[in-house]
C-alpha cells in the first residue's frame, strides 16, 4: 500500500515516535512499512531514537540500562532494536525500516544491527536506510540480499547503482524537481522511498509519479487518499 509511518503512528495518537505504542498504531494501521532511527548505546546496544540525545543523555555516551529507563509519552519508555524486532515478529505485514545513525568513529553500528537482525532471523522483515553511505556499504557486505536506501542528495544514481543500493530513499523536493525521477530509477532497477510528505495536494502529486513508498508522519491521510483511489 505504498504507506511508511515516519518514526511509527504517534502523531494522531499522543505518543512518542520512535516507541513501541508508535510501532504498535503502524501496524495496527496497516502500513506497509514503519521507520525507525537506531544509535549504539555506549555498552553496544542498538536503541532507538531520533536524535543523538534523549532525555537529557546522548546515546553513545550511555549504557543500554540507563537509556532505557528514560520515560516516554504513554507509559512507554526508550526501546532497543531487539524488542522493536520482536514486536514486529508477531505479524507479516508491516516491515521495519531501519534508519542507521551514529557518528563516533569506531562504533561499527551497521555490524550491530546487521548481526542482530541475522541473530533473530528478522531478514525478511527489514529493510535498511542511511545518510552515511558507508553504513549501507557495510549491510550490503554483511548481507548481499539487503534491500538499503540512500537518504542523501549528492550521489548519481548510476553511482548509487554502482555502490550496490537497491533503492532511492529521497525528499520530496528532488521528485518534484525532476518528474521523471522515478522512471530514470526505475530504469536502473532501483526502487524509490519519497521522504517526509506530509501535505494532502503533495501527497497526491507524489502518488502521480508512482513511487514503491511514501514516508510520512501522516499514514491515515495517505490512507484515506489511498482509499479515495
Amino acid at each position: 500500500n505504498k504507506v511508511i509511518a515516519h518514526r511509527g503512528a504517534w502523531k494522531k495518537h499522543d505518543v512518542s515516535h520512535n516507541s513501541m505504542s508508535s510501532l504498535k498504531y503502524a501496524i495496527e494501521l496497516g502500513c506497509e512499512g514503519t521507520e525507525i532511527d537506531v544509535w549504539m548505546s555506549a555498552d553496544d546496544i542498538v536503541m532507538l531514537s531520533h536524535d543523538h540525545a534523549i532525555g537529557g543523555k546522548v546515546l553513545e555516551e550511555t549504557n543500554a540500562d540507563e537509556l532505557s529507563k528514560i520515560s516516554l509519552k504513554n507509559g512507554d519508555y526508550v526501546p532497543s532494536l531487539k524488542e522493536t524486532i520482536e514486536y514486529i515478529k508477531k505479524q507479516n505485514k508491516t516491515k521495519l525500516v531501519i534508519e542507521i545513525k551514529g557518528t563516533q568513529v569506531g562504533k561499527p553500528i551497521a555490524d550491530s544491527v546487521v548481526y542482530l537482525v541475522h541473530r533473530m532471523k528478522a531478514q525478511g522483515w527489514v529493510n535498511y536506510i542511511a545518510f552515511g553511505l558507508e553504513h549501507l556499504i557495510r549491510v550490503k557486505e554483511l548481507d548481499p540480499t539487503a534491500d538499503v536506501a540512500y537518504l542523501g542528495s549528492d550521489k548519481t544514481l548510476e553511482e548509487l547503482k554502482a555502490a550496490n543500493m537497491t533503492g532511492i530513499d529521497f525528499h520530496y523536493n528532488l521528485y518534484f524537481k525532476d518528474t521523471d525521477l522515478v522512471n530514470k530509477a526505475k530504469a536502473l532497477g532501483l526502487s524509490t522511498n519519497v521522504w517526509t510528505v506530509n501535505k494532502e495536494e503533495d501527497l497526491k502529486t507524489i502518488l502521480e509519479q508512482n513511487v514503491d513508498y511514501i514516508t510520512t508522519d501522516e499514514p491515515e491521510l495517505l490512507f484515506k487518499i489511498l482509499d479515495n483511489k
